[in-house]
């Protein structure tokens, strides 16, 4: 009966893991006093009653022992499974920054190259499956951002093929307004996204005390989120605004300047000067985002791991 009990108690810190956050050795032994205490007391009143003190003790010794073992052997797992976890989400974020930081627009994230399948296990999988999905939702939202604005062919706005054939540049503004509902509709929904995301979180089969923990992470970073979204989608839209001003130029104007070599020539040198300007600020907007977008993924990702390893080891 006691050796049953000792191996019971070995199986389920190998199993489930207690609920003990330390690795402490002293305060390992100290938590696992008391649930000793219980299990020896109720392991004497039903067989032990007939032993000798010394026998007696030694069941103790038996029982302590397991619990201070078993309290080892969760810790040694949930470091196991929580490296695992922290290297599949890793993994992950990696495709996903590497695409997103590479300088092009244009550029469609390979869904396929991301795997929801969670390879660590119990609690650790749960949170492993929940980041990795939300990597994907954000990489689809990406990809379906990109394709809307090149259904568009706004990316053609100053080609000179086209603007030689846009006589009246009718075509041009409309491009323009068109680009604009792009940007006003993906931004509401990013902002849509991250809010559905913490609700998620709400379904997550973990417990409450580690749910409030995640919860108070993702909010942190939601805050964050929110801010490097605000600034990429203003210059999302300055940049339209921008290419608006270039055409706003072109059609004031009309007969002083003309497509030639495939380029656009302006009779006058303000002109020229004014439209390279134009040119010039959008590739700065460009730029900006582009890094702000590669500074606040890495600041999501460190923000976002600590709450994740917190709620996990409680």
């Amino acid at each position: 009966t006691l050796i049953i009990i000792c191996l019971g108690i070995l199986a389920y810190g190998y199993i489930f893991h207690t609920k003990n956050t330390t690795s402490d050795l002293p305060q390992i032994i100290g938590y696992n006093l008391p649930f000793a205490l219980l299990f020896w007391a109720i392991f004497y009143s039903v067989v032990g009653q007939k032993q000798g003190i010394k026998k007696s003790f030694m069941s103790f010794m038996a029982i302590y022992g397991s619990f201070i073992a078993s309290d080892l052997i969760s810790q040694q797992q949930k470091e196991k499974e929580a490296s695992i976890m922290l290297a599949e989400i890793l993994k992950s974020y990696n495709v996903l920054i590497s695409s997103v930081t590479n300088g092009s627009r244009e550029q469609y994230i390979d869904i396929s190259a991301f795997d929801t399948i969670p390879k660590a296990k119990g609690v650790y999988g749960e949170v492993e499956h929940f980041t990795k999905t939300l990597l994907i939702k954000i990489a689809k939202f990406r990809n379906e951002y990109q394709k809307e604005v090149d259904d568009i062919n706004i990316d053609t706005l100053l080609d000179p093929t086209r603007l030689r054939q846009d006589k009246d540049l009718r075509e041009s503004k409309l491009l323009i307004h068109k680009a604009k509902d792009v940007v006003d509709k993906y931004r509401a929904l990013s902002y849509k996204l991250l809010e559905d995301s913490r609700l998620d979180i709400i379904s997550l089969k973990i417990s409450d005390d580690q749910k409030k923990i995640m919860l108070r992470g993702y909010d942190r970073t939601l805050i964050e989120s929110r801010k490097i979204m605000d600034v990429i989608w203003g210059l999302e839209y300055n940049i339209i605004l921008e290419a608006e001003k270039i055409i706003d130029l072109l059609s004031k104007k009309k007969g002083a300047w003309l497509i030639k070599n495939n380029e656009i020539i302006f009779k006058h040198d303000n002109d020229m000067t004014a439209f390279n300007n134009h040119l010039i600020a959008i590739q700065i907007m460009a730029h900006k985002q582009e890094e702000i977008r590669k500074d606040g993924m890495l600041k999501i990702y460190k923000n976002l791991l600590p709450p994740l390893s917190d709620a996990v080891s409680n």
